[in-house]
């Protein structure tokens, strides 16, 4: 895979783990919240905190400025977008079953662990995180993946690593086959 495929991958992941740009909300009696805008459904629209945890509001509750933002995010949130990949293309871009949907930020830690196949490492009443190392045949984005992890605090999901190593610099897999064109299985 060209070092631009794998860019372009990188910068799609990172478009799923790092959070749209948060703005400052008011509501009607004027106390304000620094959050990003998840969606708008109905009656409520969703917000995430920059501290990552998720509310709906009414609607009613939000002065008329943030009524009017919200307005222009759907008249301009085109029901298909361009060059926009669908979650299923981008599973298969990344080599992984990542997204259930357009949204992962909804998913439980434990659904998406178990998509990803990886086993429970631990859990406390507000952490847990699951880790595998993958079979040799492990393709994320073209690449074998050495190690992937995914962390969770109070239920949201906060990190998915995925380790790559160059083999060049690993001794162990200088003179074995390219693992690129290996079919992709389960972890």
């Amino acid at each position: 895979m060209s070092f631009f495929a794998r860019f372009l991958g990188v910068l799609l992941i990172a478009s799923v783990s790092l959070p749209a740009h948060a703005r400052t909300w008011t509501d009607t009696q004027g106390r304000t919240i620094e959050a990003e805008f998840v969606k708008a459904s109905g009656p409520t629209v969703t917000i995430r905190r920059t501290d990552g945890l998720v509310f709906d509001l009414p609607l009613t509750g939000l002065s008329p400025a943030d009524r009017d933002y919200l307005a222009r995010q759907q008249t301009s949130a085109a029901p298909s977008t361009p060059g926009k990949l669908s979650h299923e293309e981008f599973n298969t871009l990344l080599g992984l079953d990542l997204l259930a949907d357009d949204d992962l930020w909804d998913d439980t830690p434990a659904d998406v662990a178990t998509r990803l196949h990886l086993p429970r490492e631990g859990k406390t009443p507000h952490f847990e995180g699951y880790r595998a190392y993958p079979s040799d045949t492990c393709s994320v984005l073209g690449t074998r993946a050495y190690m992937i992890s995914l962390q969770a605090v109070d239920g949201r999901i906060t990190a998915l690593t995925v380790m790559f190593a160059n083999r060049g610099d690993y001794p162990a897999f200088r003179d074995r086959d390219s693992l690129l064109s290996a079919p992709r299985r389960p972890i």
